[in-house]
């Protein structure tokens, strides 16, 4: 028998992470317009993430404190683990945009100082940041995708 408390939480979790992604739609990339939406939508975002975060985790501490979680059907299981690497990829593309904007930042600065250790150090740093958050993001959609596409489910996603 599955355990009711758990189906409910997983689910306000896939709603969360639905509205989450539906919040990071409205405003393109790069627009510079500003109107109530564009000043409101990085707001909106963080609620959602934020909304997400906490609807995520009531959802894993009641699976650990109540054992619940061997319980779920299959169906139920594939959904949880879908949900969380869905979750860890919207994750690591927030962390990868921030990095992109942040590189751009100081590949201004690096072309503001060139040929100063500064510049070089800017630009550097810029490369790093940008690399390592590049890293996370195309493994979290290698993982993805393999889980959609093939329904291998990393190792420590325990099945």
């Amino acid at each position: 028998m599955e355990c009711a408390v758990a189906i409910r939480l997983l689910e306000a979790y896939t709603h969360a992470l639905h509205v989450f992604q539906t919040v990071q739609e409205p405003v393109p990339a790069g627009t510079l317009v500003e109107t109530p939406v564009t000043n409101r939508a990085p707001i909106g975002r963080e609620e959602a993430y934020l909304a997400l975060s906490r609807a995520r985790g009531i959802y894993w501490k009641h699976v650990q404190m109540h054992g619940c979680r061997l319980e779920l059907s299959r169906s139920n299981r594939k959904r949880e683990i879908y949900a969380s690497l869905q979750t860890d990829l919207l994750e690591a593309r927030r962390r990868f945009d921030g990095a992109s904007r942040e590189y751009h930042m100081l590949c201004g600065v690096a072309q503001d100082s060139m040929g100063t250790s500064d510049g070089t150090y800017a630009l550097n740093r810029a490369r790093r940041i940008h690399g390592t958050a590049h890293e996370a993001y195309t493994s979290a959609l290698q993982r993805f995708t393999d889980f959609v596409i093939r329904g291998v489910a990393p190792e420590d996603v325990p099945e």
